[in-house]
């Protein structure tokens, strides 16, 4: 996949400041569209749409650890089936 100079650098921007947040410890909620690609299975597996993913019922309660594509390896976020956008806004 091909990235515009502006992309990457939007993306950059925005892990910069999830790296902000969590070194102060903050709690952040921000929707991820329904074909942001993400891994809950493990570095072993491939990525696959947000809106694609099983959850249990736990897990609609408890939230999903995921690991975002095109974030550091081992930056990993709690995600919940509730914070989604689902059409642009």
């Amino acid at each position: 996949m091909k990235h515009t100079k502006q992309s990457v650098t939007r993306l950059n921007y925005c892990q910069y400041l999830l790296s902000i947040e969590e070194t102060l410890k903050k709690v952040y909620y921000c929707p991820l569209k329904d074909n942001r690609q993400v891994n809950d299975l493990g570095d072993a597996q491939p990525y696959g749409r947000v809106d694609a993913l099983k959850w249990s019922e736990e897990e609609k309660q408890r939230g999903k650890i995921v690991k975002i594509k095109g974030f550091p390896k081992d930056h990993k976020v709690k995600m919940s089936p509730y914070f989604r956008l689902t059409s642009k806004p």
